[in-house]
């Protein structure tokens, strides 16, 4: 990431609540996400105060997610009273059809083509 005149940055993740979002908006999750009320994941502030104000600084920050678990997070970037957000997806299922003798089958998929679950309707 690029910075430029900033004395410290708030670096925030915010797991979603996929299923409750989903159910209550139909639509995916983006960066205009209302965040309010909702608390971080983690919290991380770093300071410049020593740069520099006029020099670009090249960061690399190293996000705390949980280990191995899928979800969509939101990283939330403060610096000088302005903000950058990010969404991240860790993981994904896909819907799938087939029809049988039986009636229809769904298969859940997840990122790696596996099924999670199957359904008969």
């Amino acid at each position: 990431m690029k910075l430029k005149n900033i004395q410290q940055l708030i670096v925030k993740v915010f797991q979603i609540d996929t299923v409750k979002y989903y159910t209550q908006n139909q639509k995916e999750i983006e960066t205009d996400i209302n965040l309010d009320g909702l608390v971080a994941n983690s919290e991380k502030v770093y300071d410049f105060s020593t740069t520099s104000s006029s020099k670009l600084l090249f960061e690399d920050f190293v996000l705390d997610l949980p280990e191995g678990d899928r979800g969509v997070y939101i990283v939330d970037f403060i610096g000088n009273v302005k903000s950058c957000r990010v969404v991240i997806r860790r993981g994904s299922l896909k819907l799938v059809t087939k029809d049988s003798d039986e009636g229809t089958i769904i298969y859940i998929l997840d990122e790696k083509n596996e099924v999670t679950a199957k359904v008969f309707l």
